[in-house]
């Protein structure tokens, strides 16, 4: 006998199913019921400092995306410390284009407090004196007639374990508490981006020679304490409003270099930090049972290893040898210039093979650079040679190495152009100053950091 089925549970079975039958019936599951809002929600970021010229182009590659929620503040509180609080820490990603002259101040007197993960002001000699004060960075902000717009001071107002900060300006980029944001750098370097909350934007310039010259230090191609220079030209753009209202103005130069103080400056430091420190200590490491190594070394720098975020550790300033490495030792001589376009740069570095591994062709830095970039997403290693180059159509007229190609990208090419015979090459990286050395890479960042496809964006 077939048991008979209740109305009301055969009205509900028919409704269920629907017309179709069956098979278009899925129960609810109590854990699809419950899924987690997070899974699904769209990740929120905010821009602090959008109205500048890499903050308006990380909004323009953001501005389609569905998976984003940007939150902006408005133009009459951008300076409202408590607003800009909030949306710092209601925001999953802070990305920071702001001015840096001034944070050295502001860094200067922050030191980090272990509990709550709040930083904190002390001491501040600055407020009346004599008199030492210990007080949350908002308190200090209010009371000192500093500019608000500042990434130290910004980064400081984060008072949570979540949101991610990724800092466009220099303030950060050679700080041992940030992760160096050029994924590229190392086959680790990705995971270090993704497990990190502190994240700083390399610059243009430390960008190409950087990813030139890192995997020939690695591969033991290049020394690390080879005298490499390096000769670049950007886009008018990367000087800013300021540089731009120059050059889209009638008198202006058709092309000028800088830098003739023979003072490594900001961007030298990096490249030397990033592309030399870690064979060094390497290299000392391995020789820590030396009795002449170890006269040099205190046994702390000795053993120094290089960190998770990509950086030699941090070396006393009294240490004769890291010191200058950190200083101006391992610094390359940059002559930099912009010209008359307003996106896109070229960096080279040429090498006599004087100063390369013994027995070293073009075809060895060529298969190298292939090697360590095989498999990335923006970086491309172009055919090898001039004569490469032009079978491939890379360059303009046959001759000439366009700087302004990648504009509006995030992509990265790099060349080697050699003569064995001469015993001489230059390596070439080009790339868009505002896109892989700007607001592209901090639109890299964010992705890698916030678990998103690499390439959403870009």
């Amino acid at each position: 006998m077939v048991p008979r089925t209740p109305a009301a549970l055969t009205l509900f079975l028919a409704a269920a199913i629907g017309p179709r039958g069956a098979s278009s019936f899925v129960a609810p599951s109590s854990s699809s019921s419950r899924a987690s809002p997070s899974l699904f929600a769209k990740k929120k970021v905010f821009i602090d400092g959008e109205a500048g010229t890499t903050g308006l182009q990380v909004r323009d590659r953001l501005a389609a995306r569905e998976d984003l929620e940007i939150v902006s503040i408005s133009d009459e509180l951008r300076k409202d410390v408590g607003e800009r609080k909030r949306l710092i820490n209601e925001a999953d990603c802070v990305i920071l284009c702001l001015p840096d002259e001034a944070s050295k101040e502001v860094r200067r007197l922050q030191t980090a407090c272990p509990a709550a993960g709040m930083n904190l002001i002390a001491p501040v000699l600055t407020l009346t004196s004599k008199r030492l004060f210990e007080m949350s960075l908002t308190q200090y902000i209010r009371l000192t007639p500093i500019d608000a717009t500042l990434p130290a001071q910004a980064a400081a107002m984060v008072e949570n374990e979540r949101t991610v900060v990724i800092d466009a300006s220099t303030a950060f980029r050679v700080d041992d508490d940030w992760t160096y944001g050029f994924p590229e750098l190392s086959k680790s370097q990705k995971e270090s981006i993704k497990h990190s909350k502190r994240i700083s934007n390399p610059g243009c310039y430390p960008t190409g020679f950087v990813a030139l010259v890192r995997p020939l230090v690695d591969a033991g191609i290049v020394p690390p304490d080879a005298p490499l220079t390096v000769n670049a030209v950007s886009g008018y753009s990367g000087g800013g409003k300021g540089l731009i209202e120059v050059y889209e103005g009638e008198d202006h130069e058709p092309w000028g270099a800088y830098g003739y103080s023979m003072v490594s400056f900001k961007c030298a430091k990096e490249c030397g930090l990033f592309v030399f420190c870690e064979r060094l200590e390497v290299d000392v490491a391995s020789r820590a049972d030396s009795a002449r190594r170890t006269t040099v070394l205190e046994p702390a720098f000795v053993t120094s290893a290089f960190s998770r975020n990509g950086r030699a550790g941090r070396a006393s300033a009294s240490d004769s040898f890291f010191g200058r490495v950190k200083g101006n030792l391992m610094a390359p001589r940059l002559l930099d210039a912009v010209a008359t376009f307003a996106q896109g740069m070229v960096v080279s570095v040429p090498l006599h093979y004087s100063l390369l591994k013994k027995g070293t062709t073009g075809k060895d830095v060529h298969a190298a650079l292939t090697e360590w970039y095989e498999g990335s997403s923006f970086v491309k290693v172009m055919p090898l040679g001039e004569s490469g180059a032009k079978e491939a159509g890379l360059l303009e007229r046959g001759a000439f190495l366009r700087p302004d190609s990648l504009a509006d990208t995030n992509n990265l090419e790099l060349f080697v152009f050699s003569n064995d015979e001469e015993e001489r090459m230059v390596l070439c990286a080009r790339l868009d100053n505002l896109g892989k050395g700007a607001s592209g890479a901090a639109v890299q960042n964010l992705n890698l950091s916030l678990g998103l496809d690499e390439s959403s964006g870009l």
